[in-house]
């Protein structure tokens, strides 16, 4: 059973029977966003040890997120479980990846619109502006300017 929520508003609810995809519309045009992705109901049970393996398990695996048609899978690592583990001390606080082996939601912040913020962020950690990209940039529009004369 996986829940998905915006701001805490439950936008879907129900089983996820292997692979699915879920299209959900977000009403909500308030700036700052939240989306979380659950895994609700597992249970001690549901994972089975033998010889100190893990044989068989019930998780999530987030493939593909797409909002406002924006591919955001490289940003899924910026978004953070805190597990509700099924005994004390079995894992660490806080969990960032693609994977939901316990309860506790996993969330990402965003804000609308959407594309921009995802563009605006990820422009942080390029380097488009340095001088390092200008000086090659600069370096072949010489080239193809003397090609062209």
């Amino acid at each position: 059973m996986v829940e998905i929520c915006v701001n805490k508003n439950t936008l879907f609810r129900d089983k996820i029977v292997d692979t699915q995809t879920i299209d959900l519309d977000v009403k909500d045009l308030s700036v700052h966003h939240t989306l979380s992705i659950e895994l609700v109901d597992k249970t001690p049970d549901d994972t089975l040890v033998v010889d100190g393996e893990i044989i068989k398990d019930k998780s999530i695996k987030i493939e593909k997120i797409y909002i406002d048609e924006v591919d955001i899978k490289g940003y899924v690592f910026q978004g953070k479980q805190i597990p509700v583990y099924h005994y004390k001390d079995q894992g660490p606080e806080i969990v960032r990846g693609e994977h939901l082996f316990f309860p506790g939601p996993w969330e990402l912040y965003y804000q609308n619109p959407p594309r921009l913020y995802f563009a605006n962020w990820s422009g942080h950690s390029q380097l488009i502006n340095s001088p390092a990209k200008q000086k090659t940039k600069n370096n072949y529009l010489d080239k193809i300017k003397n090609l062209m004369v």
